[in-house]
Formats: structure tokens, C-alpha cells, sequence
């Protein structure tokens, strides 16, 4: 398959000086110039995976010549390079490529549905990479520890991330341990161009810069070939030569984003995106997959090796490359089983800009001079609006976005003594969606509990407090809650916690506060009434129930707790009245407020014989209800039995009919 290149197809293939200088006034069609080893990757949408390898040579005027080696096709294709580094192919492509800083990577992603692309009709989403070739490679540059990044697909559909470390002396041999896999050891050669043949393979599969500290390989692996990944494979794996004292003041400036996502039901995206990392680990940005753009914001920590991972995901496992120009970062085990679950993917960060002056870029905040004058930022200032935000990710770079509140300012819990704990009660804390907003929360009360205790972004914590042993006589207890957020205007921020804790006190209730009796003078009390004593407080509650009346009595007098108590009138004791009797029940309870109960007592004259509704009047009235209590319908009563034997019956019926007509 070792297809040559024929006279001009690899023209301008020899490495250009002083590329460096070209980048730093800004990037151009001029940006890419010469050969440019090939590294593609396409994620099928019928799930499988394809890859080209071979060479793309840019003429620096607006025309790529490209040769696949595995499919044997040469072509020739319009790019552009805007001055950000933003690269397209294609005079009708999207801008979805980046030329990275130096110009000695180009990374594309692109996304193709089926028979958009008359190459793969399939439809894929895929990377299109290109790493620039250079005489100045030898065995001696593969030398040091390399993290490999690796995404491949199985020949079966199933998708699988490696992540592991090739090792190599300089002099023809590596070890390499990827996965769970055991290690194994290799033998390479570095030949024309920086192409590297490893076990005697194509040296166009594998490709090394100038400098050794990026390697971009092409995984093309037959049935059987590989013990450990009998099944085949193909893919595309990056090594990133790892540092010595590397720290996150490595990653700063402006990065573009290209990632390629696998998931077991062929829904194969594509993502492109930009973030500016401000040297200390934090980043901002935001990325697009299949036209939905998303904003995100980060932290990444970094060991001296360059080895990173981000807190807040723990799926994530990078790379930083030596001087920061490029980030790989692969998911944690990721590995799609065909048509079943599971999700494999890799992102490409390029920088484009480090975050130093630039002839476009005065300030190095992302925005060239002619956009800043359009804002109304300043060129010379990153930071217009002093927020830690660059200009070029601030999304209000003239109004300052660090701040934070915290909702609501205080606290205050309220307990009885001994009982149970009061609810937690919650904090919002907000921050005007700041993308650097990290916060922490702490106490200087070991009995205030927080969860969370820190976060990314804007969240709630919940604040709980352990009272054993509090008391009374100690309260009130007061904390501080102090939020820690670098870099905002407001941290760190206090919120005062108070807990008070009440006595247990007794409330006295008594329902109803108000009882009516009506008598009959001559005849026997009215019935007793009910009143009900509760407590509507905590703690014990004892109390006494004193009439203020000799004709007025209460049983019982005294208890704890709720009772009913019953109460009774003696109207034997009192004359008839054209006015109501008044008289009070006064109800006390220790640390209670007493409640006084009303009581009214009627007490009417004896009614006349025959009178038995008591209306004064001996009527049709009077008869029905004595003929009821001859039925049995109504009680008796002494007013109709008129001949005072002490039985209702005709004689009285005759007695009463009689009165009415007036015969007696």
C-alpha cells in the first residue's frame, strides 16, 4: 500500500522555519504550508469505525493536496485559516478545525450524515488530523514517558478508550502497559519526515514532531494480530510526552476544542468548542455537538507529569503536553458494547493563542484589537472589567460578573428545651453565572452541620444544627458561617447562625369559655355541662378550676394535663328572676395564663298546672304534649298531672281539656 507521491502532489513537503513568528502575528492561509502526516478517524454511524492515514500538503495559499495510502485516492481540496486558527476545508465547510500554535498540528472534526460524504457514504463523525512532518527526527526524539490517549473501534462495532504509558530510552525500543492490559515491549524506527514504524509496520500509521513531544497514531490491527485485542481493531491514539514540574501555570490562553463521542446506540457526535484557561487550573467556555452549543466551566489538577484530572468528573483523564500547547483527555474506561450501553469518547485541546501579546491580539485576552474596539474593551487590558474573566470569554466584558449572595443573609432555629432538634433550613448561594464560581462554607461551631461544603457554581447547602445539651438558661447560641469563593468580590462572606431555646411552658386552654342554664324554680337542676381543659404549650400542665359562686360547682377541680370537667348548677339555692344569674369559673395553671369561664343561670317561676311548654299559656299546645306523654313520646312532667297522683292519663287529658275551655 506504500503509494508514492507523484510529481507536485508533495510539493512544500519540507519543514518551514520560523513558523513560530508566522503564528504569533496572527494565523492565515500562510499558517499551513508544507506535508503534514494524515491521522483520521471516522465513528461510522452504523457503528463501526474507519481510518485513513497519509499525507496532506498545504501549499500557504489556500489548496490542500491530500493521499490516502489505505484506500489508495489522492485529491485536492480548498481550506482557509481565519486569524483566530479557526481551519475549514471546503469553500462551503464550517470552520470546525483549529491550527494550533507553532502550526504543527491541525485538528478538524466534522460530522457527515449518510451519503453526504461520497467517500464514506456511510455518514460518520469523525477527525480529520494532521501532524506536520520534519527532517529533523530521530530514534533519539521518541525518548522519555508518554501518556497514550486512545479511541478505537473493535472490528466487531464495539468502541473501547486506552489510557496507559509508553516508556522509551531513545534507541529503537518502548514498553508500553495500556488498560488492565500487561505490558509489552516494541521496536520502532524513526525514518524520513519523523514517521515512526513500530514492529515493522507502515511508518505512515505513526507520526512524531520535530521536537518528540507529540506522537499521532493510526491503529489499523487485523483479526489476531494483537493478543490482547484478538478481535482487530482500528483507531487513533495520541501520545503526549510527560513533563517534569508541570503545574496548571502551563495551562493558560485559549484552546479549541475538538471531540470525537461514541455511543452504543450510533448516535455519533461531533464537538467543537473554545475555552481560555486563566493559569491556575480554571477554565471557561463553551462547546457545540450537533448544533446544540453548551456552556461549562471547570477546575482541572494537575500532577508534575502533566497527568490531570478534573474533581467535579470523574470520568475524566487527561493529558497536559509539554508547554501546554495541546490537551488530550480521554473518558475513564470508557467502552461501548454494540447495540447494549455504554459511551466512549475523545476530546482534542489546541491552543491557539497562549495568552501573551500578539500583533492582532495586543492584551492576549482571545479578542483581536479590531473586536475589543467594536466592544468598547480595552486592547491593552485582558481584563476590562477587573472580574478574572478574559475579555475574550467574559460574557459581559465591560460589567464586572465575580459576584456572589447568599440567600437568606442570617439564620435563626428556634427549640424547646430537651426536645428534638429544629429542621434543617437551606442556603442558596448564587453567583450571576460566573463561570469561576467556586465556593467553600464552613463553621466556626462544631454543632452547625453543612452539606455540602463546597461546590462548582451555584448551590444550596444545607444547614442543620445538633442542640444536645442546650439549654435555656445558655440560649441564645450563635455561629458564623464564613463562604470562601477566590476571586469573587464578595468572599468571603458571613452568615449568622442563632438558635434559640425556650423553657417548657404550659399553655392553659378551656373550651368554652361561656355556659347557659335555665331552671325552674320548684323543680329539679338542669343537667351538667362539659368543659374541656388542654395544653396548647410544652411541658406539665397543672391546674385548678375555683367557682366564684356557692350555686355553681365543678368536678373534678384539679388535675394534670387534659381533662374534661363537668359543671353543675343548684338552682334550689336561688328565687325566681326576671334577670339572669352571673357567675365565673376561674381555671389556673403554673406558668400559665388563667382563663375565666362565663356561667349564666336562668331560674323561672313554678308553671301553672297545665302550663307544660312554660309559655304562661294552657293551649292546643299544652294537650299535644300530654297526650305525647301518655304515649310515652315526652317525659313526664309535674305541670300535667292534674290530680297529682303521679301518673299521666285520661283524667289528666279530660283535666286539661277542661282548662282550655275554661269549665275549670
Amino acid at each position: 500500500m506504500g503509494l508514492a507521491c507523484t510529481e507536485g502532489q508533495c510539493a512544500g513537503r519540507e519543514t518551514v522555519d520560523s513558523t513560530l513568528e508566522v503564528a504569533e502575528k496572527g494565523f492565515s492561509d500562510f499558517s499551513l504550508r508544507g506535508g503534514y502526516a494524515m491521522h483520521d478517524l471516522f465513528a461510522l454511524l452504523d457503528g463501526s469505525g474507519s481510518v485513513w492515514y497519509g499525507e496532506r500538503s498545504f501549499n500557504g495559499e489556500g489548496t490542500v493536496s491530500i493521499v490516502e495510502i489505505a484506500d489508495g485516492f489522492f485529491a485536492n481540496e480548498s481550506y482557509h485559516v481565519l486569524a483566530d486558527g479557526s481551519l475549514r476545508y471546503l469553500d462551503d465547510g464550517d470552520y470546525t478545525g483549529t491550527v494550533s500554535v507553532g502550526n504543527n498540528f491541525a485538528v478538524h472534526t466534522r460530522f457527515a450524515e449518510k451519503d453526504e460524504d461520497g467517500k464514506l457514504e456511510t455518514g460518520y463523525a469523525g477527525y480529520r488530523n494532521a501532524i506536520k512532518l520534519s527532517s529533523l527526527a530521530r530514534n533519539s526524539t521518541l525518548q522519555g514517558d508518554y501518556s497514550v490517549h486512545g479511541l478505537i473501534a473493535e472490528l466487531d462495532s464495539d468502541w473501547l478508550n486506552l489510557f496507559g504509558l509508553v516508556s522509551s530510552g531513545g534507541q529503537g525500543g518502548f514498553v508500553r502497559i495500556l488498560n488492565d492490559f500487561d505490558a509489552t515491549g516494541h521496536f520502532y524506527n524513526v525514518s524520513s519526515k519523523g514517521r515512526v514504524s513500530i514492529d515493522s509496520d507502515s511508518n505512515y500509521l505513526c507520526t512524531i514532531s520535530s521536537d518528540g513531544s507529540t506522537v499521532f497514531q493510526t491503529l489499523d490491527v487485523g483479526r489476531g494480530d494483537d493478543g490482547q485485542l484478538p478481535d482487530g481493531y482500528k483507531g487513533l491514539a495520541v501520545w503526549l510526552r510527560r513533563g517534569d514540574g508541570l503545574s496548571s501555570a502551563d495551562f493558560t490562553g485559549t484552546y479549541r476544542i475538538h471531540e470525537l463521542r461514541v455511543s452504543y446506540d450510533h448516535l455519533q457526535v461531533m464537538g467543537i468548542g473554545s475555552v481560555v484557561a486563566s493559569g491556575d487550573g480554571l477554565f471557561s467556555g463553551s462547546i457545540t455537538r450537533n448544533g446544540v452549543t453548551q456552556g461549562f466551566s471547570d477546575v482541572l489538577t494537575f500532577y508534575e507529569s502533566g497527568v490531570f484530572f478534573a474533581p467535579n468528573d470523574p470520568d475524566v483523564q487527561g493529558t497536559i503536553g509539554a508547554g501546554g500547547d495541546m490537551l488530550v483527555l480521554t473518558k475513564k474506561e470508557g467502552y461501548v458494547d454494540d447495540d447494549k450501553e455504554g459511551e466512549a469518547w475523545m476530546q482534542i485541546w489546541v491552543r491557539t493563542a497562549t495568552g501573551q501579546p500578539s500583533e492582532n491580539d495586543s492584551d492576549g485576552d482571545g479578542l483581536t484589537d479590531e473586536e475589543e474596539e467594536q466592544l468598547g474593551t480595552d486592547p491593552n487590558d485582558p481584563d476590562t472589567d477587573g472580574d478574572s474573566l478574559l475579555d475574550g470569554v467574559d460574557p459581559d466584558p465591560l460589567v464586572a460578573n465575580n459576584t456572589f449572595s447568599a440567600e437568606p443573609p442570617s439564620l435563626s432555629f428556634e427549640m424547646f428545651e430537651g426536645e428534638a432538634p429544629p429542621t434543617a433550613q437551606e442556603i442558596v448561594l448564587a453567583s450571576n453565572n460566573f463561570p469561576f464560581f467556586q465556593w467553600s462554607i464552613e463553621s466556626d461551631q462544631a454543632w452547625v452541620e453543612l452539606s455540602p461544603e463546597q461546590g462548582d457554581g451555584d448551590g444550596i447547602v444545607e444547614v442543620s444544627v445538633d442542640t444536645a445539651g442546650f439549654s435555656e438558661d445558655n440560649s441564645p447560641y450563635t455561629a458564623v458561617l464564613t463562604v470562601t469563593a477566590p476571586g469573587m468580590a464578595e468572599s468571603p462572606l458571613e452568615i449568622g447562625v442563632t438558635v434559640n431555646v425556650l423553657a417548657l411552658t404550659p399553655i392553659l386552654d378551656v373550651d368554652p369559655l361561656s355556659l347557659s342554664f335555665t331552671a325552674i324554680d320548684g323543680e329539679a337542676p338542669p343537667p351538667a355541662q362539659t368543659v374541656n381543659v388542654q395544653n396548647m404549650g410544652e411541658g406539665e400542665l397543672v391546674w385548678t378550676a375555683i367557682p366564684d359562686s356557692p350555686w355553681i360547682s365543678v368536678e373534678p377541680g384539679s388535675g394534670a394535663g387534659a381533662s374534661e370537667c363537668s359543671v353543675s348548677v343548684d338552682s334550689g339555692l336561688l328565687q325566681p328572676s326576671i334577670t339572669s344569674y352571673q357567675g365565673q369559673i376561674q381555671f389556673s395553671a403554673v406558668d400559665s395564663t388563667p382563663v375565666t369561664v362565663e356561667v349564666l343561670l336562668d331560674v323561672l317561676p313554678p308553671r301553672e298546672l297545665g302550663d307544660i311548654d312554660g309559655d304562661g299559656n294552657v293551649n292546643a299546645t299544652d294537650l299535644q304534649l300530654l297526650i305525647n306523654m301518655v304515649l310515652g313520646i315526652e317525659d313526664f312532667h309535674t305541670s300535667a298531672d292534674f290530680d297529682g297522683n303521679g301518673i299521666i292519663n285520661a283524667v289528666d287529658v279530660q283535666f286539661i281539656i277542661n282548662k282550655i275551655l275554661g269549665i275549670v
